[in-house]
C-alpha cells in the first residue's frame, strides 16, 4: 500500500511540473501525514512462532 501512495504522489507531483498539467489534486496523506491511510502494522507476540505444529 505504501508504494502506491508513493506513486500517487509522485503523479501529483510529475502534474504540477508539466507543461500541459492535467489538474491533479494533491494527495491528502502528502499534508496531512500517510499513517491515516496505510493498514495497521502486524505485531507477533515477541517473535514467537504462532504456528500451530504439525501432528507428530
Amino acid at each position: 500500500m505504501q508504494k502506491r501512495l508513493i506513486a500517487l504522489t509522485r503523479l501529483w507531483a510529475f502534474d504540477q511540473l508539466s507543461s500541459h498539467p492535467a489538474g491533479i489534486g494533491q494527495p491528502p496523506w502528502d499534508a496531512h501525514g500517510v499513517d491515516d491511510y496505510l493498514p495497521a502494522a502486524t505485531t507477533t507476540g515477541g517473535g514467537e512462532n504462532t504456528t500451530e505444529p504439525l501432528a507428530e
